[in-house]
């Protein structure tokens, strides 16, 4: 893995312990309190979570650009935290559900400052499930629209701030029909992008 430094203002600013940054993660008229906790919705205005918390490019550069998503952050805070620092704002980051849920809040609002984009990582069903498997709440095909729609819930809110999910596994999951177009309505429904891994060529 690489061997990622610190710069010396981030060095000091931890060894300081500052008081928890002040930057606002979400837009409250972009979530609404649930029983399971906040849930991204569409602002009365129209406005969406994937293009309000969208990182910043220069429209008017027309070359063509490449996207890198870097995955499965959170569970090593201070991995997460070189990352952070290290990588350019033009880098997203997605964070794995399955991480410290206090983990997720304090690094994504650290990387969004840092002014990366950031996402959630979806755990859906590979061809190899159970024996490949992506975690407690992964979404399956042989599990009813209604299960499954709890399921991606429950992701959604172990973070906050997040354009969007990132497909973790799933070439069994994106190619079943009838159980993918409930998680991708839904996803519309809360105005959230969703990048496809591409697990599978029939996804």
């Amino acid at each position: 893995s690489p061997k990622f430094k610190y710069s010396k203002a981030f060095r000091a600013k931890k060894a300081e312990g500052k008081a928890e940054s002040t930057f606002q993660l979400i837009s409250p008229d972009l979530v609404e309190d649930t029983p399971k906790g906040q849930l991204p919705i569409r602002a009365a205005d129209g406005r969406q979570s994937w293009t309000t918390y969208a990182g910043k490019f220069d429209k008017s550069d027309r070359r063509p650009r490449i996207s890198i998503v870097v995955v499965n952050l959170g569970l090593s805070r201070p991995m997460t935290e070189a990352v952070i620092e290290n990588l350019p704002p033009e880098v997203s980051l997605s964070f794995s559900p399955i991480a410290p849920a206090n983990n997720i809040k304090s690094l994504s609002r650290l990387a969004r400052e840092k002014g990366h984009e950031i996402y959630l990582d979806l755990p859906l069903e590979p061809t190899g499930y159970p024996r490949d498997d992506p975690g407690p709440k992964t979404l399956l095909s042989s599990l009813s629209a209604v299960e499954n729609l709890n399921r991606l819930e429950w992701v959604l809110t172990r973070g906050g701030g997040y354009v969007g999910v990132v497909i973790e596994m799933g070439d069994k999951f994106t190619v079943v029909k009838e159980a993918m177009m409930p998680v991708l309505q839904y996803l519309k429904e809360r105005g959230l992008f969703l990048i496809d891994s591409r697990a599978s060529s029939r996804s």
